[in-house]
């Protein structure tokens, strides 16, 4: 057979123009060449001399040698790009397998139905096609380079769509049945089997990350919950731009092989009600009915309904849903799944988010979906009827109410979430305006449908813990503030969680006990809590289980060094508020001032009463106020004093 063709330049993002040679190890070898993907022949272009590159371009070039086989063909993608902000994905293979009015899986073809959804089109077939990928990381450096099967993917939304999904499979076929490369940083996976190229689906030209970013929260905060893995990437096919993917894990039986390890031959895999993904219903429909007939008041019956279904991944996936407002579920998206083992409990899997969080009109932020799905809507849903059974277990209903409470007051905070809905956008926002003008410019409203999460994201949490409070007829709602010093003596464990950065302030309810404890760092003993509740100020046990009350304040102390900033302001410059971060070591009164720089105190900003720790307070500025002030911080301790420069909007 003959040597593949080299080239002397490899596949990578360019700015700048410049010649590629094609050469083979076989002398008199004839080299021949495409530049659309297709596989070259001897009736192609033959290469004669270095071809100039001045714009994305891809070339699949072959070599010929008389007495000998003609070489495997040889791939470059040469892609140019200003400014690479995510990964490169280059698809390349013969136009016809795609476009082809016939036959190309990517198009209506002759048999499609008018009206939506278009069923009989080819892009409903399940028709597999070869495909070559070449994954170029952010810094250019090509990931792997590999032959792959090509499908179209997903429902009626995502198919339909001008630029649809794509199933990516590996298989002994194409040569190789695994891709060794991690797609993905979020989890530890050195190979995968398959993987989407996403459209987001119903998101599709509107945030384009709404799904993955909520995914990437859910695995990032350690939720009991399988989620699936999200990177957004730039796919080229055949090199021309052909906008923004997500790069997916594809839910099936190898989703559980690479991520829990089981034998993909030796489970079952189930989805809605009734449909079967890999092996049978006899399991669940056994367990099903197990847990349905006993009383799951009683602790020992509860311990046996525990060894059938996992009581931290059916919370966490009820959390989930009900809290970004998913509408699309429980009556559609469901998929759970155990291996075939003695002692295997059951599992949910959540996937497909694009409509929630202001995805669609009809599921408004103050939407409740938590009366919605476990009220009569889900009269007739079985895994509904199924949580509801566990839901008579009081220590059970106790803990999802509080790891709702744990989960609304980190993972899904106003601050925590808007955070990552942040970096999401900002990892794609230099590609949107080429994504919207290869697809639809006219549409291009990216940053208002940001916005849109945004603010789902800041007005949720109120409506969340007030729809909690009113399914379960829970008593008062109890603010609590939890600190530690010094700063960076330890941690506090708070119910399912542990609490790390201080100040930590959260929302629970006074009929259900909390229980926290002590996590002490290398060189700190803890010492004893201070706090207003007269129960337990000064105890020195390292856990404690109470009720909360509305302003309990509780801090931590710890005996050690540390060394911290004392007193921090930000932002300076300001024009309407600034925030003071600053530490004290016990109960103490404490004012911040504005001083001018004659020495006067223009205004008080605050004075309160707080506990030992680090306190974060956000402060107004007075709009009359305009020019350079010194802002004070006075304890009964110390003074300490910054410049501050205060200008106004105009």
């Amino acid at each position: 057979i003959t040597f593949r063709p080299t080239f002397s330049f490899p596949s990578s993002i360019y700015k700048t123009s410049f010649e590629v040679d094609l050469q083979s190890l076989d002398e008199e070898a004839s080299i021949y060449y495409t530049l659309d993907g297709s596989e070259p022949n001897e009736i192609s272009l033959l290469y004669s001399q270095p071809l100039e590159i001045s714009q994305s371009t891809i070339i699949t070039a072959k070599a010929y040698k008389a007495g000998l086989l003609p070489s495997r063909i040889s791939i470059a993608n040469y892609i140019f790009l200003e400014n690479q902000t995510l990964p490169v994905v280059c698809l390349s293979t013969n136009p016809g397998y795609f476009f082809d009015s016939d036959t190309g899986i990517y198009v209506l073809g002759p048999n499609a139905e008018e009206e939506f959804p278009y069923y009989g089109a080819n892009f409903w077939s399940d028709t597999e096609i070869p495909v070559n990928v070449q994954w170029i990381d952010i810094y250019g450096q090509l990931g792997f380079d590999q032959r792959l099967g090509v499908r179209i993917h997903g429902g009626s939304v995502s198919r339909t769509r001008p630029m649809r999904s794509l199933r990516l499979l590996a298989d002994d076929e194409y040569g190789k049945g695994e891709i060794d490369y991690s797609l993905f940083s979020t989890k530890i996976q050195p190979s995968n089997k398959r993987f989407i190229l996403r459209n987001s689906g119903s998101d599709y030209l509107k945030t384009m990350f709404r799904d993955g970013f909520i995914h990437n929260t859910l695995i990032s905060h350690g939720l009991h919950v399988d989620a699936v893995c999200y990177n957004p990437v730039e796919v080229y096919l055949n090199s021309e731009f052909w906008g923004i993917h997500n790069a997916r894990e594809k839910v099936d039986r190898y989703y559980i092989q690479s991520n829990f390890g089981v034998d993909d031959d030796n489970l079952d895999m189930l989805e809605e009600q009734d449909q079967i993904m890999e092996g049978d219903f006899i399991a669940f429909n056994a367990m099903e009915a197990q847990v349905l007939a006993l009383d799951l008041s009683e602790e020992s019956n509860f311990e046996i309904a525990d060894s059938l279904f996992d009581m931290l991944n059916l919370a966490d996936y009820f959390i989930a849903q009900t809290y970004i407002n998913n509408l699309d579920w429980p009556y559609n998206n469901l998929k759970y799944w155990r291996e075939r083992v003695i002692g295997a409990k059951w599992r949910y899997i959540i996937f497909d988010l694009d409509a929630t969080l202001g995805g669609v009109s009809f599921a408004p932020v103050e939407l409740n979906s938590l009366e919605r799905a476990l009220g009569s809507f889900g009269d007739d849903n079985r895994h509904i009827v199924i949580f509801r059974k566990f839901l008579e277990n009081t220590n059970y209903r106790q803990y999802f109410i509080n790891r709702y409470c744990d989960l609304m007051n980190t993972a899904f905070s106003a601050k925590e979430f808007s955070e990552v809905a942040d970096r999401a956008a900002e990892r794609i926002e230099n590609v949107v305006p080429r994504h919207f003008n290869r697809w639809s410019p006219e549409l291009n409203d990216w940053e208002y449908q940001v916005q849109i999460v945004k603010d789902y994201i800041e007005e949720r949490p109120p409506f969340a813990v007030n729809q909690l409070q009113s399914f379960f007829q829970l008593e008062t709602q109890a603010d609590i503030h939890l600190n530690v010093y010094p700063p960076t003596a330890g941690k506090i464990d708070l119910n399912s969680i542990t609490v790390k950065d201080f100040p930590f302030d959260g929302v629970y309810f006074q009929d259900i006990p909390i229980t926290i404890g002590i996590v002490e760092n290398p060189g700190f003993k803890f010492s004893h809590w201070e706090t207003n509740r007269t129960d337990m100020d000064g105890s020195s046990a390292y856990n404690r289980q109470f009720n909360p009350e509305n302003g309990d304040q509780i801090t931590a102390i710890f005996t050690g060094n540390s060394t911290f900033s004392p007193f921090n302001i930000y932002p300076n410059p300001t024009s309407n508020a600034v925030t003071t971060e600053f530490v004290i070591d016990e109960k103490q009164e404490v004012a911040v001032f504005l001083v001018d720089l004659n020495g006067q105190t223009k205004h008080q900003l605050y004075y309160q009463t707080l506990y030992a720790g680090t306190h974060q307070i956000t402060h107004v500025i007075p709009e009359t106020l305009e020019g350079v002030f010194l802002l004070t911080l006075l304890t009964e301790d110390n003074r300490y004093s910054e410049k501050l420069v205060l200008v106004k909007e105009y």
